[in-house]
């Protein structure tokens, strides 16, 4: 089966608003109940993956670590349609000491994964988890919610930069002092 055969063909079941469940608990004599066991015979003789796998989605990632008080939340949304589709991206933390925009507009190319950012900034350290989801621009929601764990440090980079400067600067006291004595003891 071609690309375009798949996608005409889950275009018709969405369209349709029908699932594979849908053709199980339509009556077998009305209309609606032809199409939709159209539907699911040919999404089974053609093997088609799972509807709710197919779209505009947000792949669920590993726990994310912020470092800083004010970084950019890396979101990795999936399109697996044949054409650009641009999206808003909704994302709400459930703690008050996480702040960030309700949403974020993103163009993801046709049939690529990409990573969108979303900025952020964290006023405590703690664990946490931001619930984001996708949406049209005329408001349908595309997909399932997503649940992102999060894990705040925000005092670990100042405290990473000065413990960097003091062991650069311990190590060139040390140098300078060990080659002052090599010069001293060369001159001699």
């Amino acid at each position: 089966m071609t690309t375009m055969h798949r996608t005409a063909l889950t275009l018709l079941a969405l369209a349709l608003g029908f699932g594979p469940a849908a053709a199980s608990a339509a009556p077998a004599n009305s209309a609606s109940a032809i199409g939709v066991q159209g539907v699911s015979a040919a999404a089974s003789s053609h093997s088609l993956i799972d509807l709710s796998d197919f779209g505009v989605r947000i792949v669920k990632g590993s726990r994310i670590n912020l470092v800083s008080s004010q970084s950019r939340l890396p979101i990795k949304i999936r399109n697996d349609y044949e054409t650009d589709v641009r999206v808003y991206v909704w994302t709400q933390p459930d703690v008050l000491w996480i702040s960030m925009p309700k949403a974020t507009e993103v163009t993801i190319p046709a049939m690529t994964t990409i990573t969108a950012t979303v900025p952020i900034e964290a006023i405590s350290n703690g664990d946490t988890k931001i619930n984001a989801y996708l949406s049209s621009f005329s408001g349908v929601r595309m997909g399932t919610s997503v649940w992102i764990d999060l894990r705040v440090e925000r005092d670990i980079a100042p405290a990473i930069l000065a413990t960097f400067f003091v062991v650069v600067g311990v190590l060139g006291f040390i140098g300078g002092r060990r080659m002052v004595r090599r010069r001293r003891g060369a001159s001699e």
